[in-house]
């Protein structure tokens, strides 16, 4: 009865399904939600610079950029960002208030037209801060336990149990494969910001965050030879109304999962907003949902700077291949956006793993590399070596130069500088209980 008389007062927006247009997440990264001592367009370029070389994509085939407005700035950071990133003068550089809904549209609309223009690959991106946050929808939030019969211990048991999870999470390396440490200079010494701060006051206004992912369709994802990560099933964004803008992420989310034609029971994972505790306390008690699927890793409870990219491009990391995953969040004043993904999995392709190593000669680091991959995981992968000096190789070169050694596995970027045991045995374990 309540989800019926929500979908009535919910004003639905957009609702596009992109499960027949074949589009994907090629890579997804995002920073700490830290003290960066980065301008917020520096941030933007790092996350920029970093999803293009993880997804192997040469900076010049991204052909649009679209950066979130839910932070409530102006076109001139979008064009600072896209070139601390790197990107190409021609790329079209675009401030939008539903980003990653408007790159799937991109990328849905016309596909034809796009191959053909080779406007297949756009980074979709979020970069957000204290001070330029939209504080509305917390504020309707609050006060609302009564409405839908959660207690104030329950939520104090929820914010507890997200904080240890978190804690775990982050002990564990679950954010591992998402996270773009930050450099920057603390007093004589250089500080590398590896994980979020999760005891940050939200009204810092130095707090910031930023995240993005490289999107392609399938004419894309072939044409540059690339392994996604994920495969898009559905995104739907809505606004509601005043009264019922807690509830809003839940029903974008009932939405997506209705167009995709996926049942909530074969979801393995949701990431929800937890802008305010009672937004997954809802999703929980009004779907029906085991809590043990929603926010598996905790959260940031409070924190007004996850945004829907970071939430997605945790669920693309979290998922084992061909699971299923739901991300939703709040969004601006009155909206929200559900994004519904499977993971891909080449890994049933491949009798043993295949380990492709970017390197040259000499390359002091990429020997230690080996020598590590040779002592403590003999036997369990064929390694093969891209020399990016080589003339066919120029590609990989002028991503790379600076970041060698560069590993990837079945096709999907691991790690660069030196090699990360703990991620690397994480992915082998799925491999093997597939």
């Amino acid at each position: 009865m309540m989800l019926t008389f929500l979908y009535c007062s919910l004003r639905l927006v957009r609702n596009v399904s992109s499960c027949s247009k074949g589009i994907f997440i090629a890579s997804s990264v995002r920073t700490p939600i830290a003290q960066p001592g980065l301008s917020r367009a520096e941030l933007g370029g790092l996350v920029i610079d970093t999803v293009v070389k993880r997804a192997a994509v040469p900076h010049k085939q991204i052909h649009e950029l679209y950066i979130d407005n839910a932070c409530l700035f102006d076109e001139k950071i979008v064009a600072e960002a896209a070139e601390f990133g790197n990107l190409s003068k021609s790329t079209h550089c675009q401030l939008n208030n539903t980003a990653l809904t408007s790159a799937m549209e991109a990328l849905s609309v016309d596909n034809e037209n796009c191959s053909a223009n080779k406007h297949d690959v756009i980074i979709a991106g979020s970069i957000v801060s204290v001070n330029n946050t939209n504080f509305a929808s917390i504020k309707l939030c609050q006060g609302q336990e009564l409405n839908i019969g959660i207690s104030k211990q329950i939520i104090d048991d929820y914010v507890n149990r997200s904080k240890s999870l978190y804690l775990r999470g982050k002990s564990n390396g679950a954010f591992d494969g998402e996270m773009v440490p930050i450099r920057m200079q603390h007093l004589r010494e250089q500080k590398l910001i590896i994980h979020d701060d999760i005891e940050h006051d939200f009204t810092d206004l130095n707090y910031k965050g930023a995240a993005a992912v490289v999107l392609t369709n399938f004419e894309g994802s072939k044409r540059l030879e690339l392994k996604p990560l994920a495969l898009l099933l559905g995104y739907t964004y809505v606004e509601a109304s005043k009264k019922d803008i807690l509830f809003a992420p839940l029903l974008a989310a009932l939405q997506t999962l209705e167009e995709a034609g996926i049942n909530r029971n074969e979801v393995d994972m949701w990431e929800v907003d937890t802008y305010d505790p009672l937004i997954p306390l809802a999703l929980i008690k009004k779907l029906g949902v085991d809590s043990d699927k929603v926010n598996i890793h905790g959260a940031i409870i409070g924190s007004p700077l996850m945004s829907i990219i970071h939430l997605v491009t945790h669920v693309t990391h979290s998922l084992k291949p061909g699971q299923i995953g739901c991300a939703a969040a709040l969004h601006g004043e009155y909206g929200a956006i559900a994004v519904l993904i499977r993971q891909c999995n080449y890994n049933i392709q491949q009798t043993v793993p295949v380990l492709t190593l970017f390197t040259k000669d000499p390359c002091p680091l990429c020997d230690v590399m080996i020598e590590e991959l040779e002592t403590e995981f003999n036997g369990e992968y064929i390694l093969e070596k891209i020399y990016i000096t080589e003339k066919e190789n120029v590609r990989f070169l002028r991503l790379y130069r600076h970041d060698i050694p560069v590993l990837f596995l079945n096709g999907q970027h691991l790690c660069w500088h030196k090699l990360n045991k703990r991620l690397l045995r994480k992915k082998l374990n799925e491999i093997i209980n597939i």
